[in-house]
């Protein structure tokens, strides 16, 4: 209970920065559906890459706002354990990435008159897990700045992967190709979120409070 209570302050305190994200999450597919030449090569990325980025800003507002000193400080004398602390962390992550997916998903479909495999909807939000896993993790390591710039270093190359693979006229969304792949690939990326939170719980020792 007191780590939902951390969480809803959390939503509170970066409630203009969610809406900013959503309408980031909203505009992006809009804009490169309507407004440029490339829309075949850009529009999936751009669908799976802008629900991605609107979370990771609200997350990485959460993050930075817990990584000052005052906050640390004001944190270590609430009754909460530093583990109920960073799970809460991961819950919150964990519901953004749904929920900005879903965000991405209904706006392809009710704006963009785009339909959507569910596959498509898996694929997102495991990426989104193990994008999110790893920028926490990063974070209870290293600190926000490093988590912030590994995580635009991956979009970056993964925007490369996705240019590389379509020039060769592989389209590499479509490379899982029926839902039990994409169940299977759901699966590990919990997986790796859950490890992601261990190994954050045992990190997080190590970041002066």
């Amino acid at each position: 209970m007191k780590a939902f209570i951390l969480m809803r302050k959390d939503i509170s305190f970066c409630f203009s920065w969610i809406l900013v994200a959503v309408i980031l999450t909203i505009i992006a597919p809009i804009y490169f559906i309507y407004m440029t030449d490339i829309n075949r090569i850009l529009f999936e990325p751009v669908c799976l890459l802008s629900p991605l980025l609107g979370c990771n800003i609200v997350l990485s507002r959460i993050c930075y706002i817990e990584d000052n000193y005052g906050t640390r400080k004001f944190l270590s004398t609430l009754p909460i354990t530093r583990s109920q602390k960073i799970l809460s962390r991961y819950f919150v992550g964990f519901v953004f990435i749904v929920f900005f997916m879903l965000v991405a998903v209904c706006n392809a479909i009710i704006v963009l008159d785009v339909s959507l495999h569910a596959k498509f909807l898996l694929i997102a939000i495991s990426v989104g897990h193990i994008f999110e896993g790893l920028y926490l993790l990063f974070y209870y390591r290293w600190g926000v700045a490093v988590a912030q710039y590994a995580f635009l270093g991956t979009i970056g190359m993964f925007a490369v992967i996705y240019y590389i693979f379509d020039k060769i006229n592989i389209p590499l969304l479509n490379i899982t190709v029926n839902i039990a792949t994409g169940t299977i690939l759901f699966l590990v990326s919990v997986v790796i979120y859950v490890i992601s939170a261990f190994l954050s719980c045992i990190y997080e020792k190590n970041i002066r409070l």
